[in-house]
This record gives structure tokens, sequence and C-alpha cells, in this order.
């Protein structure tokens, strides 16, 4: 299916049809979903023919909605990248961790959504936990700064991927910060009058 679509948006293109920001990212969507082996390096390649026509397709729209549309392809890429097969090869896993991380780098204002896609992405790429606990870490801090509120899905990703040893040297990391956030656990910490 997704080779289908790449075959359309080819057409399009050929026949003088102008793809949209939305065109690009059905592709994504497609491509994000298949089995295809390849499927990491394919979306990214979309993705790069998307951001080198992003100008041109954003200029006849609201420009917040472009950016979203935009952080979106990067998140679908971030979401190929976590789902190539469990038995890749080594260096198959580190070069698509390496660029799962590359566009995770690249994305203005991540959403929620693209943090916990980067965390599984750390997941299912990171063999070595003390790696994966540091990337998380730098990636959630990234996040801490910049949300008025960490999102709960965001916790519930942490706690998943982290290890535990990992995930209570990040809480006594915060504690020095002014409590913008609720983690499950003290969200009923606080109904019970605990914290």
């Amino acid at each position: 299916m997704a080779e289908a679509a790449e075959r359309i948006l080819a057409e399009m293109e050929q026949n003088s049809a102008k793809p949209t920001l939305m065109t690009f990212c059905t592709l994504l969507s497609c491509w994000q979903s298949t089995l295809h082996p390849r499927k990491a390096m394919r979306a990214a390649r979309i993705l790069e023919m998307m951001k080198e026509r992003y100008e041109n397709l954003a200029s006849n729209m609201d420009k917040s909605r472009a950016e979203e549309l935009l952080t979106n392809a990067q998140t679908m890429v971030i979401s190929a990248c976590c789902k190539i097969h469990p038995k890749s090869p080594d260096d198959v896993r580190r070069r698509t961790f390496q660029l799962a991380q590359e566009i995770f780098n690249e994305i203005e204002r991540p959403t929620f959504v693209t943090y916990n896609t980067y965390f599984q992405a750390n997941n299912n790429l990171l063999d070595d936990p003390l790696e994966r606990d540091e990337q998380i870490r730098a990636a959630f801090l990234r996040y801490h700064a910049s949300a008025d509120q960490v999102h709960p899905s965001v916790w519930s990703a942490i706690k998943r991927v982290m290890t535990k040893e990992g995930h209570r040297q990040l809480l006594r990391e915060l504690e020095g910060f002014p409590r913008r956030f609720d983690s499950p656990e003290n969200v009923g910490e606080r109904n019970r009058g605990i914290v």
C-alpha cells in the first residue's frame, strides 16, 4: 500500500497536480504502518521531499496548522523507526535510532505524542539500558523545560521504558524544579493529602 501511495504521489507531480502537506502526511502514515523492512528509511526520504517543498506547500495555509502537520509528519517517521523488525542487525538498529534521534532533534515544537513515540524508539532500538535512560532523561528535560504541564501519558511512557533506577534518579533530579507536573504517583498522593 505504501509503495502504491508513493507511485500516486509521483504521478501527481508528473501531471502537474500539486500535493499538499496532507498528501505527504497521508503517504507517511502508509509507510508508518507497513511491514516493509526499510520503512524507516523510505519514510525519512518522503519527509525530506516534504521539507524541500515545505515553504511552497505551507504558503497557502495557516502557519500554526502547517507547523502542526510538519511535526505530525516528523513524528510518523520516528514511529516508523520504532517499528523495525526486532531481530534486525545491531548496525541497522543503531542507524535507525540515529535517524529517529536526528528527526526528534529537528522538531521545533514536539507534542506529547512526539515524546511518547521517541521514548518508544529508545526502548525498541537501544539495547543498553543506561544509554536508554540517559537519552530519555535528556529528552524529558527538554520537554519539561518547554511544557506548561507534563502530560500524564509522558509519565507513563517514561516509567514503562526507563529502568527503575533511572526513573527514580529522574524524579530526584526534578525535586528542585517548580512543580509543573503531576506524575501518576503524585496525583494519587496529592489526592490523599501526602504531597
